[in-house]
């Protein structure tokens, strides 16, 4: 859950509020975001909560 925060943080800081605004990271900082999203994606447990998986809601 708080890998999922994070990047919607991150996501969120980078879309910025105008056209002219930009981040501009570092390597580093894109190489730790990858990451992140790598793990959240490739979790075998990131459906396992995923009450519509579970037929729990119609």
């Amino acid at each position: 859950m708080k890998k999922l925060i994070f990047v919607l943080l991150v996501a969120i800081i980078l879309t910025g509020c105008t056209k002219t605004q930009t981040v501009e990271l570092t390597q580093e900082e894109e190489e730790i975001i990858a990451e992140e999203m790598k793990e959240i994606i490739l979790s075998p447990h990131r459906t396992d909560n995923d009450e519509i998986s579970k037929g729990q809601i119609e």
